[in-house]
């Protein structure tokens, strides 16, 4: 989102001097001061500067020094001067490097900079400065690196209508000329792809509006994958949101099982499969789900469904006993068993007070059918709860 208040906070959290030593090693050539102001871009830079250090990103982390002249030859093709294979100097570790690059390929894909996009693996970030008086495109592929800068060389001069057609921005016309550029400067090459680091990545599932794990009732929406190096991934769960949300839940009763989840996982829910005896439907298609279909349903469980689907088994099992276990006890125990439980809250007398409420809160008192005996594997177990608990 480009929030100009993050890279401040950033930068006083690892320090100016910090920054000062890799924004040199990866090809900052002129003297940077040490101020925290650095990261809102108070200090001018070349284009040559930041194409170097668009180059390291692009090696891996690994940086190169410019050089404008490869080979000399005389008017008959004799070789007088060829640049030596450049070695190269690794700035960056690799996995810093990479994960760089993983932000910043969000950037072309979601981002200020889609205009730029070259449709194939890229990175790149957009920079306007205030009032529109510079505006900046820094991209790169594993083949290619460039920055460019449009302004007015002589003053610091707003890119305004009417002295423009349009507000210059980062993502306007330095990305549109990058894409012009690039896609006919790679017109001939293939379709290269970033190099993954050796060391162990972790790959997470977070929450990117709050950077911690997804609760049960964090919505799909802002959940997504994250690449970490092992042992820097998030580990705390989320706080919020502390309530059940609400969401529309398709219907997919009666449709086969594959269709059922995808319809369910389109609609941003986590699915998961269980069998449940049935003659009313053939074998793999859904007798029942939860949470119930229909508009604005409350979401007890969070994004998360339960698909019970046909099963023609009539295999015989003996019923568990539960009675006085809690409900999530009888319901591990019918599970284990190959039965599925189905909990009603309520005192004998259907009320929700009752002597057994204070004394055994949320404990079993009746299940159907009862302890012993034997029932089809797969069909439901009715279990009675009190109160509380």
């Amino acid at each position: 989102f480009s929030v100009n208040t993050v890279f401040a906070q950033l930068i006083d959290q690892v320090s100016p001097q910090a920054v000062v030593r890799n924004a040199q090693a990866a090809g900052i050539s002129r003297p940077l001061p040490p101020y925290r102001s650095l990261a809102l871009g108070a200090v001018e830079v070349s284009p040559l500067d930041m194409a170097t250090v668009a180059a390291t990103f692009a090696a891996s982390g690994v940086y190169h020094e410019p050089t404008a002249i490869t080979r000399i030859t005389a008017q008959d093709g004799t070789v007088l001067y060829e640049r030596p294979a450049p070695e190269g100097e690794q700035a960056l570790e690799h996995d810093v490097a990479w994960q760089v690059t993983n932000a910043l390929k969000g950037v072309i894909d979601h981002g200020t900079g889609e205009r730029a996009n070259l449709q194939r693996p890229m990175a790149g970030k957009t920079g306007t400065s205030q009032d529109s008086a510079d505006a900046w495109f820094m991209g790169y592929t594993p083949d290619l690196a460039a920055a460019i800068w449009v302004g007015f060389p002589d003053r610091r001069t707003p890119m305004l209508p009417p002295r423009t057609r349009i507000p210059v921005e980062g993502g306007t016309w330095p990305a549109e000329m990058f894409a012009r550029f690039g896609l006919r400067a790679l017109a001939d090459v293939p379709a290269n792809d970033f190099a993954i680091p050796d060391s162990s990545l972790v790959r997470v599932r977070l929450d990117i509006s709050r950077s911690c794990l997804p609760n049960p009732y964090t919505p799909p929406e802002v959940v997504e994958e994250r690449d970490y190096l092992a042992g820097t991934e998030p580990t705390e769960v989320c706080t919020e949101p502390t309530g059940p949300p609400t969401a529309d839940v398709p219907s997919v009763v009666g449709l086969p099982a594959a269709e059922a989840t995808q319809a369910l996982q389109g609609a941003g829910f986590v699915v998961t499969e269980q069998p449940e005896f049935s003659v009313a439907l053939p074998p793999g298609f859904v007798v029942r789900q939860t949470p119930a279909p229909g508009p604005e349903q409350t979401l007890e469980d969070g994004y998360t469904a339960t698909i019970y689907v046909s099963s023609a088994d009539r295999t015989d099992v003996p019923v568990p006993d539960t009675l006085g276990m809690t409900a999530a006890e009888a319901e591990a125990a019918l599970s284990e068993a190959g039965f599925i439980a189905e909990v009603t809250v309520q005192c004998p007398d259907g009320t929700q007070e009752c002597t057994g409420a204070q004394a055994l809160p949320g404990r079993v008192w009746e299940q159907a059918p009862s302890a012993g005996g034997a029932a089809t594997i797969h069909s439901i177990v009715r279990l009675w709860t009190y109160p509380g608990g």
